[in-house]
């Protein structure tokens, strides 16, 4: 019966990929739960950043602008008022006060519309790395099976398992039974084959007399 046989070279390799793979196991749960942390404030500044982004986006503009022009008349010095303090140059400052706010109303919202985005984008990439890490890990578990089922199939291979005893077709139940059994016993331990072929290894321990008449038989 042939058997594969590993030399010491493809063992030493074998073990040097399970090292290896084992090392970078080892520092999967850091990364992982570095990754983790990360992910968890990124989102955390990312709602704090479309909260904001909503309240200014929702501040009234109008109030501001009286606020902050009734503020102005109130630290300004009380004097007459000039010829040019017409109501009309009153509602162009106003105006004008208002396209101002806009304009930072507006290169705010840009702001913050700048960093969500940054944000979502940084999330997105480490779940995307994480996804990998983890296909990586699947991947890395696959090989080590796989390499140490090698390895346990090439030490059951170097085993050398005993020849069941000849039967001479002698009339005794005990020494045909303890035959029957050994040879059950020894295709468990080989490698398994079809029925068809176990009767005719078995065939290969009769001897004398009982192989002359299992001949005869044709089988």
């Amino acid at each position: 019966m042939s058997t594969t046989k590993s030399t010491p070279k493809a063992q030493a390799d074998r073990l040097t990929l399970i090292e290896e793979e084992m090392l970078f196991l080892k520092e999967v749960p850091d990364t992982l739960r570095f990754l983790e942390t990360r992910v968890t404030e990124l989102s955390e500044k990312v709602v704090q950043v479309d909260a904001m982004g909503n309240r200014l986006d929702g501040l009234p503009i109008a109030e501001l602008l009286f606020r902050v022009t009734s503020l102005e008349e109130r630290v300004a010095p009380t004097s007459s008022p000039k010829p040019s303090d017409s109501p009309d140059s009153s509602v162009a400052h106003k105006e004008g006060r208002g396209e101002e706010f806009d304009v930072l109303q507006n290169t705010m919202m840009s702001l913050f519309n700048g960093l969500a985005d940054e944000f979502r984008s940084t999330v997105d990439d480490l779940q995307e790395r994480m996804a990998a890490m983890s296909t990586r890990i699947e991947i890395t578990m696959k090989a080590v099976e796989g390499v140490a089922a090698g390895q346990t199939n090439t030490g059951s291979n170097k085993l050398r398992f005993p020849d069941p005893r000849a039967f001479k077709g002698n009339q005794d139940a005990k020494e045909l039974e303890n035959f029957i059994f050994d040879v059950e016993q020894y295709f468990k331990a080989t490698t398994a084959c079809t029925d068809d072929k176990k009767v005719t290894v078995a065939a290969m321990y009769l001897v004398d007399d009982v192989k002359l008449w299992w001949r005869t038989k044709g089988i």
